[in-house]
């Protein structure tokens, strides 16, 4: 493994197994996964030097991601999602983490699904056949799909839209809350519902 900058070579580390992936944690640490699924924790400040052992995935993931201290894996062949070694749900094909990590989402061949922190299903949505998620956008309520034909499509879950309000509202942000809901075609009773005394 050679960690590098603008090009120039760092620092040099050497691992056992054949390295399958890498994903960063924030900006002094960084996980890789090697071909059997093991997950390795690595910090670079000052030098790399490898952390512990994270619970590893039962096989290898092509895809995945490490937010706080929750690791999550795809196998895309198989399409089993994976968080922290354990089974999450099959017939997955695409996922993604809210920004703030409160929500997790995934497709299946025609459904979004959400779970909360508490893995369980909170809202489900229907997709069209096929679509997978390409990534999220910060501070909106907005989720990018490819389609199966290659286009991008934006949706805005109504969950997402309502975590957003939520935020608006607990800032007395009220012309940005009352923009949203209006937008989302979401009741306007909500900016007086949500906290009635405070409003």
């Amino acid at each position: 493994f050679l960690f590098s900058i603008d090009s120039g070579i760092v620092e040099e580390f050497s691992v056992d197994e054949i390295i399958g992936g890498v994903a960063s944690v924030g900006q002094n640490e960084f996980v890789l996964q090697l071909i059997d699924g093991q997950l390795l924790l690595f910090s670079i400040n000052p030098q790399i030097s490898l952390v512990k052992s994270l619970e590893s995935f039962p096989e290898f993931c092509e895809s995945f991601i490490v937010k706080s201290s929750s690791v999550f894996g795809l196998k895309h062949i198989k399409k089993k999602l994976f968080m922290n070694g354990k089974e999450l749900a099959t017939e997955v094909t695409s996922f993604a983490l809210t920004h703030d990590n409160e929500h997790l989402l995934y497709t299946t061949i025609g459904e979004l699904k959400f779970l909360d922190g508490q893995q369980q299903i909170v809202d489900t949505r229907r997709v069209e056949r096929g679509s997978r998620i390409v990534c999220l956008i910060k501070d909106k309520s907005q989720v990018i799909f490819q389609l199966p034909r290659g286009n991008l499509e934006t949706i805005s879950p109504r969950i997402l839209s309502l975590k957003i309000v939520k935020k608006f509202l607990e800032r007395s942000e009220y012309r940005e809350a009352f923009d949203m809901l209006r937008k989302e075609r979401i009741n306007l009773n909500l900016i007086v519902d949500g906290e009635l005394k405070k409003f």
